[in-house]
């Protein structure tokens, strides 16, 4: 019972840190537009 509440915790924990990265890609990627459009 303690591994499987464990796991469910540890696969939530993963797919939300998942989601934070894609945010964290997104907004790089946003950065990094806009420093090619000041650059140009």
């Amino acid at each position: 019972m303690f591994s499987i509440c464990n796991h469910l915790v540890f696969k939530a924990l993963r797919k939300s840190y998942r989601e934070s990265e894609k945010k964290a890609q997104k907004k790089e990627r946003r950065i990094e537009k806009m420093a090619n459009f000041a650059s140009f």
